[in-house]
């Protein structure tokens, strides 16, 4: 069974240009724009800190810093010399750069050169500072 139907010419046309006008309509509205699909550019954050003042690096500087969405990377970032004893540089590790670093990995890491007494960082210590991107009494060679 085959069905022919015929649709006189007028008609046709009719709904044909009244098709491509409403397509050309719809396409041509603008969806409303509330903010959030703009693209923000991205920039980087150093945060620094110095042997007495740790207070750029605090835990809660560096999550208001992750909560932007416009950073990408936060760089902890150590500033003049530190006199500290082989213990201490364990403690700075472990206690303070460790968990702000564990925020988020992929976000958060380190920048720069530390400048500590010769001899005072232990093995684990410096491969840990160098595998999150700091060197270690590199400024002075």
């Amino acid at each position: 069974m085959h069905i022919n139907k015929k649709i006189p010419y007028k008609l046709g046309k009719k709904l044909t240009l009244m098709a491509v006008g409403g397509a050309t309509l719809f396409g041509a509205c603008s969806k409303e724009n509330n903010g959030t699909d703009e693209i923000l550019p991205k920039h980087d954050i150093e945060l620094t800190f110095t042997e007495d003042n740790f207070d750029h690096i605090a835990s809660d500087s560096v999550r208001a810093a992750l909560a932007r969405p416009d950073v990408a990377m936060v760089y902890l970032l150590p500033k003049n010399y530190f006199s500290f004893n082989r213990n201490e540089i364990n403690i700075l590790r472990t206690a303070v750069l460790e968990p702000l670093i564990e925020l988020d990995p992929s976000r958060v890491t380190g920048r720069g050169d530390f400048y500590f007494r010769h001899g005072m960082v232990s093995a684990n210590d410096s491969l840990w500072y160098i595998k999150n991107n700091w060197t270690i009494n590199q400024k002075k060679r």
